[in-house]
């Protein structure tokens, strides 16, 4: 009798294990996630300023994004927390005053993210240095707007495509980014007469929010 017993627990569960893997093969999302790089690159353009074209430029950069809440349902679609940091390293010294020559720029940043439906809104702050002092330190409150439209090239060979238009609200609170040493004429301090080129390389861990360049 107690041999029928197990025997009829044995294929009970046998029934019940395959249900069991599929709840198992879905796990909750991340709450920490984060993505590093670095660009190569033969110009550096900030914000329609030139400020270097000659040498090695090399720009690695790195992220921590901190998942608050997710949901399909409500307004609300997603909120998180990030912070960030990126370097802009040149072997040309660029405007150097001191050691380190070749650290033209570090930026950090810190910030939250929301998604609302294809809308999302970040608002951040940021810190730009100058390690070879080029520049003065500068701080800014930065809000930016993008729309992932890639729902809207759904034919093919436009499937997975997407624009995906920002624009970016940015406010100075101390110092002014992107003057030069005390230069007003760093606009114009270089000619191009070639076409900038550049690659980059990223490592994504988790789920992070979606950047872009800004």
């Amino acid at each position: 009798m107690r041999r029928k017993v197990l025997k009829k627990l044995g294929f009970m569960g046998a029934a019940l294990l395959p249900g069991v893997v599929v709840l198992a093969a879905d796990p909750p999302p991340k709450k920490i996630s984060g993505l590093t790089g670095v660009t190569i690159t033969s110009d550096y353009n900030s914000r329609g300023l030139l400020l270097e074209n000659q040498g090695f430029i090399a720009q690695p950069y790195g992220e921590l994004d901190f998942l608050i809440t997710e949901s399909k349902d409500g307004p609300l679609n997603k909120l998180m927390l990030f912070g960030g940091v990126w370097s802009s390293l040149h072997s040309e010294g660029t405007f150097a005053q001191h050691s380190p020559t070749d650290w033209f720029e570090f930026d950090w940043y810190v910030g939250a993210s929301a998604d609302w439906g294809k809308l999302n809104t970040a608002f951040s702050y940021w810190g730009f240095i100058s390690p070879n002092g080029a520049f003065g330190t500068a701080r800014n409150f930065q809000l930016k707007l993008s729309y992932d439209d890639t729902s809207l090239w759904n034919n093919k060979p436009w499937e997975g495509f997407g624009l995906k238009p920002y624009a970016i609200i940015f406010v100075e609170t101390a110092g002014k980014a992107g003057e030069l040493a005390g230069r007003s004429d760093h606009a114009f301090a270089f000619q191009t007469h070639h076409v900038p080129l550049g690659a980059r390389l990223v490592f994504v861990g988790g789920r992070h929010r979606a950047t872009d360049g800004s």
